[in-house]
Formats: C-alpha cells, sequence, structure tokens
C-alpha cells in the first residue's frame, strides 16, 4: 500500500483503517484488489476508509458481520447504486431505487428472467457462442468476451426475430461502454482533458443508444418477438403500465448488468482453463456428450465456475449503502450517514474461510454446497444480483463451449505482463491477453 495512506483512528467508534489523500485515493482505486488484501492484513475484515470530501466507508468482509448488517438492519441502509453506471442506466433504474418503488422494480425484472424458457435460452447461447469462435482466428480476449456476452444479452433480451430490427445495437452499446470505462480511467490518472473527451464521447454514444431502444420498445409493443425478456416485460398489466422511459431504463439494467459481469467472468474461466490444461480436459470430458442445457449442472463444470467468481471475482466490492440513522452493531457504531460496503473479494481471500485461497482449485467446490455466508459472488440481502440464474447458465455454457474447441489458446506478448489486470468497473483479465483458435 501507497506510503501516502497514514493509518489511525478518525471516530472511535468505527472499526479502524487509513486516511487517504486524493493521490491515495486514486492509488487504491487503481489497485483494489491488492489495495483490499493489504488492508484486510493491517485491519482485519472490517476497516473505515477515510477521505477528504467523502463519508467514511466501512468495508465489511466478516460473514457474521455481512449477514447482521447487510440483512437484519437492510432497512436501516440506503443503498446508492454503481455511480459509475448512473448517467448510463438512469437514476430511476433498480440499482438507485430504495423502499417500495425498488420493491416493484425487482418484481417485476425478476418475474421477466424467472417467465424465460431456459432451454431456449440454453440453445441460444450456444449458437451464438458457436458463431463467434467459428469467425474467430485471433483476437484480444477481453474483446472476444465481450463482443459475445453482448450479443447473448441482446438476443436474450429482444429475441432473434428483432435482431434486424436493432442491427446498430450491439456497437452502440460498446461505444457507450468503452467511453464510460474511458471517462474512469482518466479520472483515476487525474487526466482532466482525456476524461472530458471520453465524456463528450459517452454522451452522444448514449444518445443514440437511447434513441434505439425507445423505437425497439415502441415496435415491441406493437409486435413483440416471441420468448424474448422485453415481451414478458410487456405482459400483464404491470407492464402495460409501465412508460417507455421506465421500460428503457429497465432494458437498461439488464444490458449492463447482463454483460459486463459476465464479460469479465468469462475472460477468467478461459484464462484459468488454457493455463490449466487438465481442468479443459474435465470439462470437455463431462459435457462432451450431453444436452447444452443440462452443462450448468455438471459437476465439475459448475464447481469451476463457482471457483472462478470466488478466485477472481469480477466485482470486488458489494452496492455501497449509506446508514440512514446511527447503527449499534456488535462493539461497533455506525453513526447516521456512513457508507457500509461488502468486501466480497476479501471475503473471498480470507484464510480463515478459504482454504489456499490464492490457489485456483474448483475441487474446494465439489460434492459441496456453496455457503452462503462465505461465498457472495451475486451479492447480498435485497440487493442480490436477480440475474444470478442466468449468468451462471452463460458462463458455464459459453466456458464448455469454447473449451471443446480442440486448438484453443490464450497467450501474451512477450512484451506483456500478465499479472497487471485492468481495472475498470470490474476486474478484468490484462488486455494484452490474445484468444486464438
Amino acid at each position: 500500500m501507497s506510503a501516502s495512506l497514514n493509518s489511525g483512528l478518525f471516530d472511535s467508534r468505527l472499526p479502524q483503517g487509513p486516511r487517504l489523500d486524493a493521490h491515495a485515493w486514486l492509488d487504491f482505486e487503481r489497485r483494489q484488489p491488492q489495495s483490499l488484501e493489504e488492508l484486510q492484513a493491517r485491519y482485519g475484515p472490517m476497516f473505515t476508509v477515510w477521505s477528504e470530501g467523502r463519508a467514511p466507508r466501512v468495508y465489511v468482509a466478516d460473514p457474521a458481520a455481512l449477514r447482521q448488517v447487510f440483512i437484519s438492519h437492510g432497512t436501516d441502509l440506503r443503498a446508492q447504486g454503481p455511480s459509475l453506471f448512473k448517467d448510463l442506466i438512469g437514476r430511476r433504474s433498480l440499482a438507485f431505487q430504495n423502499g417500495e418503488s425498488h420493491r416493484r422494480a425487482r418484481h417485476i425484472l425478476g418475474r421477466a428472467l424467472a417467465a424465460q424458457d431456459h432451454r431456449n435460452q440454453a440453445e441460444i447461447i450456444a449458437g451464438i457462442t458457436r458463431a463467434q469462435i467459428s469467425r474467430q482466428r485471433q483476437i484480444p480476449l477481453d474483446a472476444f468476451t465481450s463482443d459475445l456476452t453482448r450479443k447473448i444479452i441482446i438476443s436474450l433480451l429482444f429475441g432473434e426475430a428483432a435482431q434486424s430490427r436493432c442491427t446498430q445495437l450491439p456497437d452502440q452499446l460498446e461505444r457507450s461502454m468503452t467511453s464510460l470505462h474511458n471517462r474512469y480511467s482518466a479520472e483515476l490518472v487525474g487526466d482532466r482533458h482525456q476524461a472530458l473527451w471520453a465524456h463528450r464521447a459517452f454522451t452522444r454514444a448514449r444518445r443514440a443508444l437511447r434513441e434505439t431502444l425507445l423505437e425497439e420498445i415502441k415496435a415491441a409493443r406493437r409486435a413483440p418477438s416471441p420468448s424474448s425478456i422485453l415481451a414478458t416485460l410487456l405482459d400483464g398489466s404491470e407492464g402495460q403500465d409501465l412508460s417507455n422511459e421506465e421500460l428503457r431504463m429497465h432494458l437498461m439494467t439488464l444490458l449492463v448488468a447482463g454483460h459486463e459481469t459476465t464479460s469479465a467472468a468469462l475472460s477468467w474461466a478461459l484464462l484459468h482453463a488454457t493455463s490449466q490444461p487438465h481442468y479443459v480436459n474435465k470439462i470437455r470430458e463431462e459435457t462432451w456428450h450431453q444436452p447444452v442445457a443440462t452443462y450448468p449442472t455438471t459437476p465439475f463444470l459448475q464447481a469451476y465456475c463457482h471457483e472462478v467468481l470466488r478466485h477472481t471475482s469480477p466485482v470486488p466490492n458489494g452496492h455501497t449503502r449509506r446508514t440512514l440513522r446511527e447503527l449499534n452493531i456488535a462493539k461497533y457504531t455506525f453513526p447516521s450517514g456512513t457508507e457500509l460496503c461488502p468486501c466480497i473479494h476479501n471475503l473471498h481471500h480470507n484464510h480463515r474461510l478459504h482454504q489456499q485461497p490464492d490457489h485456483f482449485r474448483p475441487e474446494r467446490f465439489l460434492n459441496a454446497a456453496t455457503n452462503t455466508d462465505t461465498y457472495l459472488p451475486f451479492g447480498i440481502g435485497s440487493r442480490r444480483c436477480l440475474g444470478e440464474s442466468l449468468a451462471m447458465q452463460e458462463l458455464a455454457i459459453a466456458v464448455a463451449i469454447t473449451t471443446h474447441h480442440p486448438d484453443l489458446k490464450i497467450e501474451a506478448p512477450e512484451t506483456a505482463n500478465p499479472e497487471k489486470v485492468s481495472m475498470g468497473p470490474t476486474i478484468r483479465t490484462p488486455d494484452s491477453m490474445i484468444l486464438r483458435t
């Protein structure tokens, strides 16, 4: 950790932790996995980070405290949502809602996702993955998984028949996400000129994406594509009562959540697979003669996907909440306005909870149910990811079909540093990694 992180107690009621100046905060954000582990080693599974101009933020990675804070006291906390995506998905979307409006939005989206035919979804995911592999010979790994997961979520949302109406949507989503990443990266290094340029590019891309989504919603109201999530959203009184703008925000929630984290997870899954060929052989042997829809339930592949999400969690922290009143929990008092953050990365890398946590070992999940107190890749409490089932299905099927390819390789140029991860809204594989088929 940077020497400019000066530790000390700044509110004796809160867990100990460092005080960060602006430079140290940027360093903390750029090096999140390492920073989080270093602070946990120094202060324990709960620590507070103070930074000028910010409310104190308490990172929580103790299983008992996580459950007590984010489940027992859920109504005393106000979710803040991922601030990076606020300008893209909308301030009135699910992630930024609280109370009754959050429950209603969660119910609407949850019902639409649960109503889908999983066998049909599996065939769509498999078909797109096969087509994506067949047209590639050499491509950056991150570009491969990003393009693949974009196409999958767009097809599931709008239906395969609607693809001819929104051919520009994948590129618009890519430009929006890329410019958002660029703005975030420029802000991290303090490059104001680059951040302004990226913000202008983002504004243009967001406007075009918004117009396309609204046009697709209007078309779907006239003739919804069967077996699509949008058709399910429009079905019934709740969907009919939603405005086009509300539908657009729901679609943006699913587009971003169904693409960003799944893309990062898939990149890590393929990188682990190609660096450990015996795991590729196990996945091939287990799935080769199985129907695609059963891939997510095959024991080793399921354990493999769980270990990917534990070992290299794409999202190091869950949704931050802010206390609405003073809370007394265990030996700490959290004043009103304190930020509480479930620290997923540290929970997954705690030596007391996971044997040899820095080792990639899918076997740890074989013949054992996942422990919801020590394994939280999809968050906790009322903010737990609604798309968990879809994400696991997509990850398993895409991993299996990609590893079925006999010549699959992932390589790095000799000058690349394979240990240098790419930081953004998610923790991604190094952008120098190349996929060859």
